[in-house]
């Protein structure tokens, strides 16, 4: 598939009436629930937003606490959004299976959705880059989604954004049509299957086939690395910010996923853009997929576990 003419994809204005929801995922800590949406509520174009946050219920006793808390908090706010609504479960479904279920509900209602998660911090211009990018891409078909997180890429270019084969679940947004594509028990048919997809993946980072090889096991359990790989399989794109719009808050010893201290660190872009330039060329820059992939190689991530990165 090739890209629509320059002269065809105009960006479109994101100003009311043509901004795309917004769901926030949360769970069992309230400080941080709190902190996102103030951080999204400080965001142009806060005004003009549907916000929905997803709270799922506790796995058990020992998070009845916390989650009464971030329920209180969530029901409480009164940010200035275009509207705002909380859903509360009372049983725990865990991220992956509340994330699909929650994201197929709004998406299918509204043809496109934002999605955020309870450590997420935004910059002031999230909304802009995030809207502008669903409304320049939307007809766009090798587009499969767009990401607001970025890892360093010092680069002087004419574009504020890049693609990657990888996809985020660190800030991001999709299509009704490309969600609905997605097959969520992805199994190669074959042995000549398997090895194609093990080695368009390589492009995507040397840790993403091991990671879909886990989840398949059982060993983890990841709607992300699903919608990851099958973005590999439909040779899908995701368009990336040069500068993060997002900063993952989250890790820590109270975290369910994020364990520990965060590998991929990045400063949040301040420039606090009104306006995005956007490639209308959408292919894969080889020497920013070298120099982004080398964050998610087996050396990089063997050195920060011995604590031998800066």
């Amino acid at each position: 598939m090739h890209s629509a003419p320059i002269a065809q994809r105009e960006q479109e204005d994101t100003s009311a009436g043509n901004c795309a929801p917004v769901v926030v995922f949360g769970f069992n800590r309230p400080d941080a629930l709190l902190n996102t949406l103030q951080a999204l509520e400080r965001c142009d174009g806060a005004s003009e937003t549907d916000v929905f946050v997803m709270l799922d219920g506790p796995r058990g006793p020992a998070d009845i606490e916390k989650c009464s808390a971030v329920k209180a908090i969530a029901t409480a706010y009164t940010g200035a959004f275009k509207s705002y609504s909380v859903q509360c479960r009372n049983e725990n479904r865990g991220l992956a299976l509340a994330l699909r279920e929650g994201v197929t509900t709004l998406i299918c209602r509204f043809g496109r959705i934002i999605v955020l998660e309870d450590d997420h911090i935004v910059a002031s211009d999230f909304l802009n880059y995030m809207n502008q990018s669903l409304a320049f891409y939307q007809d766009v078909p090798e587009v499969g989604s767009i990401s607001a997180f970025s890892l360093p890429l010092n680069i002087s270019q004419q574009y504020d954004n890049y693609f990657h084969p990888r996809s985020t679940s660190w800030g991001w947004a999709t299509w009704v049509d490309r969600w609905q594509q997605c097959d969520w028990k992805l199994q190669p048919s074959s042995l000549r299957e398997y090895l194609s997809l093990w080695f368009k993946s390589r492009k995507a980072g040397q840790d993403v086939f091991r990671m879909y090889r886990h989840n398949a096991k059982g060993r983890i359990n990841s709607w992300s690395i699903v919608w990851t790989m099958f973005h590999i399989r439909r040779g899908w794109k995701v368009s990336y910010p040069c500068r993060s719009r997002l900063v993952n808050e989250g890790f820590g010893d109270d975290a369910t996923h994020c364990k520990g201290e965060n590998p991929y660190k990045v400063s949040l872009d301040t420039a606090h853009k009104k306006q995005f330039t956007l490639d209308p060329n959408v292919r894969f820059e080889p020497s920013n997929l070298r120099t982004i992939n080398v964050h998610y190689s087996n050396l990089t991530k063997l050195r920060f576990k011995l604590g031998l990165t800066s």
